[in-house]
């Protein structure tokens, strides 16, 4: 588990824990707060298997997390390197970590993927998924069909490189839907969640090869009965 919360709602979350589950955390977000040495002692002290990730800053990282066989996937929508507001979190970025890169059995960063301009403050890496050499990323608050609309990104890795291969295009998404709220991939399926002012509330089924090779086609449509984006 990771968790992301300030130092001392941290010290007082260690309290009410028993060692097993202090134990469990294997990483702590501090969202950007700076951390004294004493509280790092004792943070560290509380969570003896946790990794520290403050280093990312106010970027998020860890809100969202994918782990398959040796990569994992960590999304961090707050990144703000690609912001175009004075630096105000957004445009959002999606580290990638492979094992055994920088030691036996160590998960080590080796590439930051980014939108660039065009994904300025679209909270690009809010949901992430990977299955094998693809990923699909979910930005809830992209432009791609219009303001907040909302957007999802399949990512292929050729060669152990990662790289953009195409933007999902779902029938029917309009302003303030929020297309690519959760996302998941399987099995040569991706499935993106929409959860904005559409009622009901849909989920998108995109098929690998469906529309020509690597293309990712737009299979079925489902919508939840409950109009709130529970499952249906």
């Amino acid at each position: 588990a990771v968790v992301f919360a300030t130092p001392p709602t941290l010290l007082a979350l260690a309290e009410r824990l028993g060692e097993e589950r202090r134990r469990g955390v294997r990483g702590i977000h501090f969202g950007g707060m700076e951390v004294t040495v004493e509280l790092r002692q004792a943070l560290r002290a509380a969570f003896p298997a946790a990794a520290f990730l403050s280093g990312y800053g106010n970027s998020l990282f860890g809100v969202a997390l994918a782990l398959d066989g040796a990569t994992l996937v960590g999304g961090a929508p707050g990144d703000d390197e690609h912001s175009s507001n004075g630096g105000i979190s957004g445009s959002g970025a999606v580290f990638v970590f492979e094992r055994d890169e920088g030691g036996a059995n160590a998960f080590g960063e080796t590439v930051k993927v980014t939108l660039g301009e065009s994904g300025s403050e679209s909270y690009f890496g809010n949901t992430v998924a990977v299955d094998g050499a693809y990923a699909v990323i979910g930005a809830p608050e992209g432009r791609e069909f219009g303001r907040g609309s909302g957007a999802a990104y399949i990512y292929k890795r050729d060669a152990g490189v990662w790289s953009y291969l195409l933007t999902l295009q779902p029938t029917g998404v309009d302003d303030l839907d929020r297309f690519g709220y959760m996302v998941d991939i399987s099995g040569g399926f991706a499935v993106v969640l929409l959860t904005g002012n559409a009622f009901p509330k849909r989920a998108f089924v995109f098929e690998k090869d469906l529309g020509g090779p690597d293309n990712w086609g737009e299979r079925a449509v489902i919508e939840t009965e409950t109009g709130n984006g529970d499952a249906a």
